[in-house]
This record gives structure tokens, C-alpha cells and sequence, in this order.
């Protein structure tokens, strides 16, 4: 079996960053990803209509004023555009402030999917376990018998599930890992006949179940079905985060009718983000234990937005490509 260079486990905005450089600097690279596609949190799901719904990651944010080269480059490509909704008055959640966001087109995983071309990406493929070799490390798929060989691997995945898949590794700072927390996140996708006409795009809340709703049609390029996309609030959502996904949308369309004082009669459906974004970050933009050959890296690291990932994937990559030198 031939033996790569790396393996990056989570096709996410940090894993695919991370994978994208390595690949252009000459590394063999492998990306192995759980899901049926690639995006993690900015993940569009569409549905039977050809709605395009946002589900997750909303906004490309900027922590800083100056641009990042890969978000320059996004916006230079054309996967990224800006979005100016119609705010519906009382709009105050601090997380949403401002007139205008910068978000993925035709579908916020648009900028995943251009990362992803020309990588060896294997969807589908849950790392059962990364276990030593003389070489480096065996990653082994989940119910199969396809293995992987590498020499260094980059874990980009939450932390919670970073600790499970490198418990048995050795890996130094396990401790560390368990220091980060995150906030689930119920959200819902509702479509189609039922759905009243509203005079605003986009309405955030500080109080009740929902924080945020957002129409989908009136993001850049997307399709003139009506849809639209709510996100429960961190502490409604931890409240009922084992509850039953019927509950979950019987009480968030009732607080979507209430929020909007309008009647919603449309059925829709509700996605559960369990680890849906970092509430306590790491501090640091990436964990390295350099005798292993193993890096750890996500947004967790430093913050929730896409820009923290990229930020961490920029430091795994650095890391990596010292240990392939020395």
C-alpha cells in the first residue's frame, strides 16, 4: 500500500483549506469526510422544489479589517456575494448587526465545493480509528475494510469528536481539547404553500426560541421558491437538545407564527447542529504534538466564523510542512 503524505479528517471550511495548501505546496494529500458531502456547517441542503436552504453557517464574517487571501480570492471567483436584506424593525440580535453580509452564491457550501475540486475528498468515509504504523499512521473506514496510510494526519472536525477519534493516538493535548465547548443549534427549514408574504428578508431576536429568519430567496442567486431558514437560540436549543425532531418543529413554527405575527400553516423540517458553534474556543489557532506527526485545528480554535477556520487551517499547515521538512 502506498504510503501518503497526509490525511485530513473533515471536509470542512479548515479541513479543506488546510488540504487545498498542502496540496499546492506538493503534499500527497487525502481528505476523509463522514457526511455524503463536503461543507460542515456550511452544508446548503435542497430540497425536492430546487429551494436552496442555508441551514447553518450564515455569513462569511471578517474578524478584522483586512481580508484574508483565501476570502479575496472567494469574492474574485464569484462564490461569494454580498447580501442586503430587508431587516424586519426590532431586529437587534448582536450576532446579525450590520446592513449588509457577504455570504456563499448560488449556496453558502459554494466556496467547500471549489476548494474541494482537484483534492482526493472520500465522502462517506467515518475514520473508525487512526492507529500506528511504522510509517506514520492506519486510518481505518467505519463497517469496511478500506484503510488509509499516511505519515502525519490533521484531525478538522469539533473538538468532541477530535478527542474520540485521537484518544488511543498518544496525542499530547487531549486535555486540551476537553476545554472547548460548544452551543447546539436547532434550525429550521420551512417551504412552499402556508408560508404568509412578509414585508422584511431577515429578522433577528434576543428573546424567545428563535434568534434568527431568514428568507432564502433573497440571498444572491438562489431560486424564487419561498423558503426560508430559522435557527433556534443556543439556550432553547441546549434546553431541547434531545427532544424528538416533531416537538422541535411544532414549537419552533409556533414561535416563527408569534415572531412574525403571522399565521404559518406550511410543514417543514428541523436539522439538529449538535456541536453548532464554539462557545468557549481553545485560545490558540491549533493543537501540534510534532513527535506524533498529529494536528488538531478547526474554528474552535479561536472563534465561530469561517475566517477562525481558515486562520486555523493556516497554522496546521504550517506546522505540517515544518515536520515534513525536518
Amino acid at each position: 500500500m502506498t504510503i501518503r503524505s497526509i490525511a485530513v479528517v473533515g471536509a470542512g471550511p479548515a479541513g479543506l483549506v488546510a488540504a487545498q495548501r498542502l496540496s499546492s505546496a506538493g503534499h500527497d494529500v487525502v481528505v476523509l469526510e463522514k457526511s455524503r458531502g463536503v461543507g460542515g456547517r456550511t452544508s446548503t441542503r435542497r430540497s425536492d422544489s430546487e429551494a436552496r436552504f442555508d441551514h447553518g453557517c450564515q455569513f462569511v464574517s471578517r474578524i478584522d479589517a483586512s481580508p484574508r487571501d483565501e476570502i479575496s480570492s472567494w469574492i474574485d471567483g464569484g462564490f461569494v456575494d454580498r447580501w442586503s436584506p430587508r431587516l424586519a424593525p426590532g431586529t437587534t440580535t448582536p450576532e446579525f448587526a450590520g446592513e449588509h453580509w457577504s455570504i456563499g452564491v448560488p449556496a453558502m457550501n459554494s466556496m467547500m465545493k471549489h476548494l474541494a475540486e482537484g483534492l482526493d475528498v472520500r465522502t462517506g468515509w467515518r475514520v473508525e480509528s487512526i492507529d500506528r504504523i511504522d510509517a506514520g499512521w492506519r486510518l481505518r473506514r467505519a463497517d469496511s475494510k478500506d484503510v488509509v496510510e499516511v505519515r502525519q494526519v490533521i484531525v478538522a472536525v469539533p473538538a468532541v469528536q477530535a478527542i474520540e477519534l485521537m484518544k488511543s493516538t498518544g496525542f499530547r493535548h487531549l486535555e486540551r481539547l476537553e476545554d472547548v465547548q460548544f452551543d447546539p443549534v436547532w434550525s429550521l427549514l420551512v417551504e412552499g404553500d402556508g408560508v404568509p408574504e412578509l414585508p422584511f428578508d431577515a429578522y433577528g431576536s434576543t428573546t424567545g426560541p428563535l434568534k434568527w429568519l431568514a428568507s432564502q430567496s433573497s440571498r444572491p442567486g438562489r431560486g424564487p421558491q419561498t423558503a426560508w431558514v430559522g435557527l433556534a437560540s443556543s439556550a432553547w436549543s441546549r434546553e431541547h437538545l434531545e427532544d424528538d425532531s416533531m416537538s422541535v418543529h411544532d414549537a419552533l413554527m409556533k414561535s416563527v407564527s408569534e415572531l412574525t405575527g403571522e399565521r404559518w400553516t406550511a410543514s417543514g423540517t428541523v436539522h439538529r447542529w449538535r456541536h453548532g458553534i464554539v462557545a468557549n474556543p481553545l485560545g490558540e489557532p491549533s493543537l501540534v504534538d510534532r513527535s506524533r506527526g498529529l494536528i488538531a485545528c478547526g474554528d474552535w480554535c479561536l472563534g465561530p466564523t469561517i475566517e477562525h477556520a481558515i486562520i486555523s487551517a493556516e497554522s496546521a499547515v504550517e506546522h505540517a510542512i515544518g515536520m515534513s521538512i525536518g
